[in-house]
C-alpha cells in the first residue's frame, strides 16, 4: 500500500473546519470608551494614564523630558490634537507654521498630515511659541 502525502481531500477538509478567530489586541486603552449619564446624554471615560498626560500639556510640560513610554506617547498625541485646533483656527499660528517650515498652502485637509510628521522637541517648541504669539496679541 502506497501512502500519497498533502492529497486533495485532506485539504478540503482542513479548509472548512478553521473557524475565522477574531485577534484581542493586548494594547492598553485603545480606545474612549461611552457611559450613559443619569440625567441622559454619554460622556467619555477615559484612562488615568491620558487625564494625566492632558493636566501635564495644560501645566506647560515637555513630552521630551519624560522617557520614552505612554506618559510621553499620550503628551504628544495630545499636543498634535491641540495644534491641529489653533492652526485650524488662528490666522498668526497658520502663517508662522508655514514660514518655518515653508509650506505654500495649508488647508484643513493637509494640516494633520504635517503635524503629524513633526518630532516631538519641533512640536513642542512650535506650540509653545504659537501659545506665547496668541498671548501676546
Amino acid at each position: 500500500m502506497v501512502l500519497y502525502y498533502g492529497s486533495g481531500k485532506n485539504k478540503t477538509k482542513n479548509k472548512k473546519n478553521k473557524k475565522n478567530k477574531k485577534k484581542v489586541s493586548t494594547k492598553k486603552n485603545q480606545k474612549t470608551k461611552y457611559l450613559p449619564h443619569a440625567l441622559g446624554g454619554v460622556y467619555p471615560v477615559i484612562s488615568y494614564e491620558k487625564y494625566r498626560a492632558i493636566q501635564l500639556v495644560d501645566t506647560f510640560n515637555k513630552p521630551s523630558d519624560f522617557k520614552p513610554g505612554l506618559m510621553r506617547k499620550y503628551m504628544k498625541t495630545e499636543i498634535q490634537k491641540r495644534l491641529i485646533l489653533v492652526l485650524n483656527e488662528s490666522r498668526i499660528a497658520k502663517n508662522y507654521f508655514k514660514k518655518k517650515y515653508k509650506i505654500k498652502s495649508l488647508t484643513k485637509k493637509n494640516i494633520p498630515t504635517y503635524v503629524s510628521k513633526l518630532r516631538v522637541k519641533s512640536l513642542e517648541k512650535i506650540y509653545f511659541h504659537i501659545l506665547q504669539l496668541n498671548r501676546s496679541k
